[in-house]
């Protein structure tokens, strides 16, 4: 993964270290939530996944590419992201929610989330 210096510095992390990344499910997968639920026929009663990731590099300028003014990016290539993730899901977790979530491709939902 990938940090914006201003968080890195926040949370006193460099190259090398490993941080473990909150992401808010109904923030990030939005619709994509409702698809994994529909195709489960499970309400998904998960707020947050947790997962490791290890700081490759920080970066100090966006190059244009996001807002300025945001300090909290952290960035992680889509083609990797969902298998990475589906590393750490809750063991407890129904077989068919785990493999609904890990088929998601998000390039075929870029532009919603």
């Amino acid at each position: 993964a990938y940090i914006f210096k201003k968080i890195a510095n926040s949370l006193q992390v460099s190259q090398g270290d490993v941080v473990y990344v909150d992401v808010k499910t109904d923030d990030f997968f939005g619709p994509l939530w409702d698809r994994i639920a529909n195709s489960t026929m499970d309400y998904l009663n998960v707020t947050s996944i947790y997962f490791p990731v290890t700081i490759t590099n920080v970066f100090d300028d966006t190059l244009g590419k996001f807002d300025s003014g945001l300090s909290d990016i952290l960035l992680m290539d889509y083609a990797s992201f969902i298998p990475y993730i589906g590393k750490h899901l809750d063991p407890n977790m129904t077989q068919p929610r785990i493999e609904a979530i890990t088929s998601i491709n998000l390039y075929e939902y870029a532009n919603l989330i």
